[in-house]
């Protein structure tokens, strides 16, 4: 599931201003100006301004140095686009925070952004927070959310995610697709309030009727999974093809998943793993993983343990526990590349840290055995205990090894075990 904490960008041209240039060229073509104007004017906002840019611009700028706020941050605009003049973000600061001075909130709102990313001036993100707070005081939506975002990591201001909470809901009751994504993830984690999916699933869906595509992939998990709502499978593709069509790599690898099971669409193996093959070469490292795995079978896809290591080796990488026991796999049995014990055992380890129980098992196995690393019966008996909770095999072992154990060790390793957590790798 993802979590979609990044800032909304500049706030675009004030229809008002534009409104009022309009209104004064419009009389200036009465006052005697061809008539060609008043045409141009009738054909539409897109002719109007190309062909009398230059004059739009200098009435914007004559009401900005008359002081008139919204002026001001038209210019800005004009500034910040090289819109009918060179394009200057410094330029387009300094006439922004003077809007913002006055307390025009979307001013004060770009001002925060260009602060906070450095754009124009220099980059001061303390001053962003306090113009993203002035101008959420006054209730615009973006300002909420990005000072919801910055409360929420606790950069450059002190962490509070129940504010951060009040602001993302108050800007996504405006209608802001950002804010009530976020606010569908706050509810579905249940950390800083109660858990509730329905909203969660009610928020994702106003987010992804507006084109989000995190909120489209979000809402099809929830919708696939039955998580805390009636599962439907059906919907649940639609929303993924809906931001799969957006370019989405984990949507296309939701796609494949649904594909290869045959769930809420018919089967079909070669397709997924197509779709798979796409998100994988885009670096989705679980796509990686199950392309892999059909290379490795042959399941939907001609056998090809060769690449199939390529594939293992790109999720392992990334920090895959499943790819990095694959991989191991491979190189314990030399297929596909040749066969490295030591190698095997890395990666096992790797996998096992992680808690992947297969890569336990293995690399328990291998401690018991002497494969490619001295024996080590109470290093393997710790990996088997952790093993053995849902694998026969391991058990097995674990009972085997025991036998050679003083009472001692087996204290020590049952000890370790109970202690143990997973140290989980960070993944893209």
């Amino acid at each position: 599931m993802k979590k979609f904490l990044v800032v909304a960008a500049f706030l675009g041209c004030s229809t008002g201003s534009l409104a009022q240039a309009t209104a004064q060229l419009t009389a200036l073509g009465q006052g005697g100006a061809p008539a060609q104007f008043n045409q141009d004017v009738a054909v539409g906002q897109g002719a109007f301004l190309a062909k009398y840019q230059a004059k739009m611009v200098e009435w914007v700028r004559q009401a900005a140095e008359e002081g008139q706020a919204e002026a001001q941050f038209n210019l800005g605009i004009m500034l910040a686009n090289g819109f009918g003049l060179a394009k200057d973000d410094a330029q387009a600061a300094i006439w922004w925070r003077r809007a913002a001075e006055q307390g025009y909130a979307p001013a004060q709102f770009n001002l925060g952004v260009m602060l906070e990313l450095g754009t124009g001036v220099a980059q001061d993100e303390a001053q962003a927070i306090q113009w993203y707070r002035r101008a959420a005081e006054q209730g615009l939506a973006q300002a909420q959310h990005n000072l919801a975002v910055r409360l929420d990591e606790g950069k450059d201001i002190a962490r509070d995610e129940v504010q951060a909470l009040q602001w993302y809901r108050q800007a996504a009751e405006q209608g802001l697709a950002l804010a009530q994504f976020n606010l569908g993830v706050k509810l579905e984690e249940g950390k800083i309030v109660a858990k509730d999916a329905d909203q969660a699933l009610q928020w994702y869906r106003l987010a992804a009727e507006q084109g989000l595509l995190q909120a489209q992939v979000n809402l099809g998990i929830m919708l696939a999974e039955g998580k805390g709502v009636a599962k439907d499978e059906a919907q649940a593709m639609q929303w993924y093809r809906r931001a799969a069509e957006q370019g989405d790599v984990q949507a296309l690898y939701n796609i494949g998943v649904m594909l290869m099971s045959g769930s809420g669409v018919a089967q079909d193996k070669e397709q997924a793993a197509q779709l798979f093959r796409v998100a994988a070469e885009s670096g989705f490292a679980q796509a990686q993983f199950n392309l892999g795995l059909m290379l490795a079978n042959g399941d939907g896809i001609a056998r090809d343990y060769a690449q199939a290591v390529q594939w293992y080796r790109r999720a392992a990488l990334q920090g895959v526990a499943a790819g990095q026991y694959q991989l191991g796999f491979m190189l314990e049995k030399g297929l596909g590349i040749a066969r490295d014990y030591a190698q095997a055992l890395q990666w096992y380890r790797r996998a096992a840290e992680q808690g992947d129980a297969l890569a336990q098992s293995s690399l328990g196995g291998m401690l018991t055995l002497g494969t490619g690393v001295r024996k080590d019966y109470p290093q393997a008996y710790f990996w088997l205990l952790l093993a053995s909770t849902g694998d026969d095999s391991a058990k097995m072992m674990r009972d085997f090894v025991e036998k050679s154990l003083s009472s001692a060790e087996i204290s020590q390793a049952q000890a370790r075990a109970s202690a143990w957590r997973p140290t989980l790798e960070n993944q893209p």
